[in-house]
């Protein structure tokens, strides 16, 4: 699932969560896709800062 995906989704969840009475039992749900995109967008930020190492070491 891409990045973008996963935004959409946590969208759809953090609604889920607000308007359903039982949405409580849906928050390790929007943990667990939080935890996913901070490692998506960590791992992005480490790739584009080693590019950047590497055309300057070039």
């Amino acid at each position: 699932m891409t990045l973008e995906r996963l935004q959409k989704v946590h969208q759809i969840m953090i609604r889920i969560v607000s308007e359903r009475s039982d949405g409580v039992a849906y928050v390790p749900i929007v943990l667990r896709i939080e935890e996913e995109i901070r490692k998506r967008e960590t791992s992005q930020s480490e790739y584009e800062r080693i590019l950047e190492m590497a055309r300057k070491a070039a």
